[in-house]
């Protein structure tokens, strides 16, 4: 694990988790919690290949698809510190139009309703 860290630095947190849960030197469940701890598109294949029931697969595309959101929500607004460092705090918040603020909402509404829409064309392999 130590080699892999220090090769991969230059890495944000949630691209770290998701590499670390492509690694089929690891033991499944090992990959399966990295991959949990930061649900994200990278991630997904992991998180899909770990469901076994029909609330497995809602958890894993609605916890990627708030990670996106909140990932959008905070560019918008200049990014944090997890993303731009100190300099991205000392930069401030930018400030959104209401215009801007009521296209995003509905896009996200579009985007959730069809994302939910398609599981209901998954078999689980359990209940």
């Amino acid at each position: 694990m130590q080699k892999l860290l220090s090769t991969y630095v230059h890495l944000d947190v949630i691209e770290f988790l998701a590499l670390i849960s492509f690694q089929s030197s690891l033991p499944e469940p090992e990959r399966f919690f990295y991959a949990a701890l930061a649900p994200s598109p990278h991630s997904l294949p992991t998180l899909i290949s770990a469901c076994e029931t029909w609330e497995d697969y809602m958890w894993t595309h609605v916890s990627v698809m708030c990670e996106e959101k909140a990932e959008r929500e905070l560019s918008k607004l200049g990014g944090s510190f997890w993303e731009g460092g100190v300099e991205a705090m000392e930069k401030g918040v930018k400030e959104m139009s209401p215009i801007d603020e009521g296209h995003d909402q509905q896009s996200w509404v579009n985007e959730v309703t069809e994302r939910l829409e398609s599981l209901g064309k998954i078999t689980p392999s359990k209940g």
